[in-house]
């Protein structure tokens, strides 16, 4: 997935869609020689670029041409969201996401989430440093938080390395080292609480995040605080108002 979303956003004329009561519908064009459904982008929110829905299906054009088979009830990982796969009436695939509303998971037919998140998620990290490659996390992994990360004013956000299960993010707030303040909770159930903090997830192992309500925030790196390019996403986030 990395060599995907190193070259993700590129320019380029959209693939074929069509827009019923306010959502936009884009499909891959597959030749029916090729014995695969068209899979299926559905986008209601104007904030998604589509050459961001274009680089994903032609990654799937190109996988299918390659001779993979996608199927209903197949989930794949886009950014550090969980996505699924389920067959509609005309046998197209759809591409889901979850709902970021009920626990469990459930799925939605748009793809809004997703695409919002992985465009601002590459545009931190691309606000850093443009040649840094992303570290997304799973949206079914876990990390370690506060017990007042909901509603703490001042928090910092801390990636260490993964072991699989652990996303390797830890939340603190700045004052309190007390480890029975701590718990395990899903990224999927922090996305929920503090859906205002997922843009910094696919930073690499390092990072620090430091936000403090009402203040610039800050992005460090082994404990060295880092600049951002000028004119980038974070810097002009940083400007407040």
């Amino acid at each position: 997935m990395r060599n995907l979303f190193k070259k993700l956003f590129s320019t380029g004329a959209t693939k074929s869609r069509s827009t019923v009561s306010g959502i936009t519908e884009y499909q891959t064009n597959l030749d029916r020689s090729l014995n695969h459904s068209d899979i299926v982008i559905r986008i209601s929110k104007k904030a998604v670029i589509p050459q961001d829905v274009q680089i994903i299906l032609d990654y799937f054009e190109k996988q299918i041409l390659a001779g993979v088979q996608f199927k209903s009830g197949e989930t794949l990982q886009l950014g550090f969201v969980l996505n699924q796969f389920k067959e509609l009436d005309d046998g197209r695939l759809l591409l889901q996401e979850p709902d970021m509303v009920s626990f469990p998971i459930q799925y939605t037919s748009s793809m809004d989430f997703t695409f919002i998140t992985l465009r601002n998620q590459k545009d931190v990290v691309e606000s850093i440093d443009r040649t840094l490659d992303f570290d997304f996390p799973a949206i079914t992994q876990a990390l370690m938080v506060h017990k007042d990360y909901k509603s703490s004013p001042a928090l910092r956000l801390d990636r260490s390395a993964s072991d699989g299960v652990r996303s390797g993010w830890w939340v603190h707030t700045n004052d309190d080292f007390n480890p029975d303040d701590y718990y395990i909770t899903s990224m999927y159930q922090f996305a929920l609480d503090r859906p205002d903090l997922v843009k910094y997830l696919a930073l690499p192992v390092g990072y620090r995040v430091c936000e403090i309500k009402g203040k610039p925030f800050k992005i460090l790196l082994n404990n060295n605080e880092v600049h951002f390019q000028d004119g980038s996403y974070l810097a002009e986030l940083n400007k407040g108002p």
